[in-house]
């Protein structure tokens, strides 16, 4: 669809189409993804068992990742008892991270 203008032609771009929804948008919603997406990978959850990893030290690694956006930075959370989500006590709750460090 041209359009003359005073001598020189004009062409219509065609409109854009509206960005697709993720799978991750259609399953949660938008307003859920909008908050903050965290990845788990599958392998931790099919070998919870293998690994030896507890239910609490699962919900402390997922909630680790959500500080972990890029490869080549970990950020730390603001505080254990704020990361695992529920009031803890001290003495357990240091127990629970320091079971989750790697060998040396």
């Amino acid at each position: 669809m041209a359009k003359e203008e005073q001598g020189s032609t004009v062409l219509a771009f065609p409109k854009k189409e509206g960005r697709k929804p993720s799978s991750t948008e259609v399953i949660w919603g938008k307003d859920i993804v909008r908050h903050g997406y965290t990845a788990v990978p599958n392998i931790l959850l099919q070998a919870q068992h293998r690994l030896g990893i507890s239910a609490t030290q699962l919900n402390i690694i997922v909630q680790l990742l959500e500080y972990w956006q890029r490869p080549d930075t970990i950020h730390s959370p603001p505080s254990r008892s704020s990361l695992i989500g529920w009031d803890a006590v001290q003495k357990p709750s240091r127990r629970m991270f320091a079971s989750l460090k790697a060998p040396a």
